[in-house]
């Protein structure tokens, strides 16, 4: 999407340059992004909000009303923001299901995700149609994936109150009718789908409660349909569940995921290679989301005050970057925030396609509002 005439300053964009306040810190500036009075949120952090030339992002404002939400973009030289246009919501979703959304950038489309229905909005013309209605009574899993080439679609079907069976299901999008070319059951709750470079593989994860899920990390090959579980949990001699997982975020060739803090072992970001199907702690920490950037080198993570984490104050969040090649963990800001309730409020930290600029979500404590904050680093 070309950059609009007469863009629209919002008034909560604030920066501050940080350059020479810490030293060793990576970050050189910061910026708050977002409308005031309103929920600000990005994409689920799977999927990346950024344009094809990497210049600027997307994102959806609400006011608290949860009325006509709009597609927003900020751009980062300049430091506007921009209400693109107004989108109309799926009768039966709530507003909070659009971060399940994807982008297809090079293409200049986006598949808006609700609970029984999907659209794709042309970013160009505004245009808006509504390409798949679920029959019956079922729901989508989301987030939505897309293949690395933009061609195929990926996400999950279950009956509304009964999610131990989906159907996943891929459809290719460069067909006008958007036909489905493969789907799949698994005997579980699927969702968190991501592609793999590869555009074959996709990773998925077991959903359900932390504590009782022994085989979170999944993945698809929707070539051949096979689905294999990359790495089993750790149990103790008493056959007691030792270690939970979750928040998995592909990294280069391999995974990256939290071993959260109600684990009865160390815990920290793991890194999981599909291959192999080894699993190894590569940081002890209190994390709770990690991204990765594409070359698998830097993640990036928010942190949780629960379970048998080091820091036991609700509500205190840190952003944490870890170098992989370093072996390096920095401190990128703490702040105070409640990211409780929707999933729209929850800090998930990720990259740009460079590795330089972290985006993640801020909630105010006794508001239901909510903001961008970016860090550029060095």
């Amino acid at each position: 999407m070309k950059k609009q005439g007469n863009p629209m300053k919002s008034a909560a964009v604030t920066e501050k340059a940080i350059a020479g306040v810490n030293a060793v810190s990576p970050v050189f500036a910061e910026r708050r992004v977002g409308f005031p009075g309103c929920k600000n949120f990005v994409l689920y952090y799977t999927n990346s909000p950024w344009n094809a030339a990497g210049d600027a992002f997307y994102f959806f404002s609400v006011s608290n009303d949860d009325c006509q939400p709009a597609l927003c973009m900020h751009w980062v030289a300049t430091g506007e923001t921009e209400k693109c246009y107004d989108l109309e919501p799926f009768s039966q979703s709530p507003v909070s299901a659009l971060f399940s959304s994807v982008l297809l950038p090079r293409r200049e489309l986006m598949i808006l995700y609700g609970v029984t229905a999907l659209a794709v909005t042309d970013l160009a013309t505004h245009a808006q149609e509504l390409k798949i209605v679920l029959a019956g009574d079922c729901v989508l899993h989301g987030p939505l994936c897309i293949s690395p080439d933009e061609r195929y679609l990926c996400y999950g079907v279950s009956a509304r109150n009964e999610p131990t069976d989906t159907d996943i299901r891929v459809h290719d999008t460069l067909d006008p009718a958007w036909p489905m070319v493969f789907h799949k059951t698994v005997s579980m709750n699927a969702n968190h789908f991501q592609f793999f470079p590869n555009g074959a593989d996709i990773l998925f994860a077991h959903e359900g409660a932390t504590e009782q899920i022994p085989d979170r990390l999944q993945c698809l090959n929707w070539r051949s349909g096979q689905v294999r579980c990359l790495y089993r949990h750790l149990h103790d001699v008493a056959g007691r569940q030792i270690e939970c997982i979750g928040h998995e975020h592909i990294a280069g060739d391999k995974v990256v995921a939290v071993r959260y803090p109600v684990s009865q072992m160390d815990f920290g970001l793991i890194l999981a290679d599909p291959q192999t199907s080894v699993c190894e702690l590569i940081d002890r920490g209190d994390y709770w989301h990690c991204a990765s950037d594409r070359s698998g080198t830097r993640i990036v993570m928010d942190t949780m005050w629960w379970g048998n984490s080091r820091r036991q104050t609700p509500n205190v969040i840190d952003i944490v970057l870890f170098d992989a090649v370093a072996q390096k963990r920095h401190v990128l800001k703490t702040f105070q925030a409640d990211p409780g309730g929707l999933g729209i409020f929850h800090p998930h930290p990720h990259f740009d396609d460079t590795g330089k600029m972290v985006l993640y979500v801020v909630r105010p404590e006794g508001t239901d509002e909510c903001w961008l904050e970016l860090l550029q680093l060095n």
